[in-house]
């Protein structure tokens, strides 16, 4: 079995470049955008929907509290 054999590469300082090049170390992260208003608006209106649902839940808990407490 014969293995290919790779190009020799420079093991002096220039090796960290090589590697800094290749996972790209040196780059300043993006700052992170803000969310767009149609995004915030919809994971608003999610958030309440759940909220009101909640309520809805726990209001149908207490009415039926008679029923559930033999159980």
């Amino acid at each position: 079995m014969k293995l290919k054999t790779t190009q020799s590469q420079d093991t002096t300082a220039a090796s960290g470049a090589v590697i800094a090049d290749r996972f790209k170390l040196d780059v300043p992260e993006a700052a992170p955008s803000a969310g767009s208003k149609v995004g915030v608006a919809i994971a608003l209106v999610c958030s309440l929907v759940s909220i009101v649902l909640l309520g809805a839940t726990a209001w149908m808990i207490y009415q039926n509290l008679d029923l559930i407490q033999n159980v």
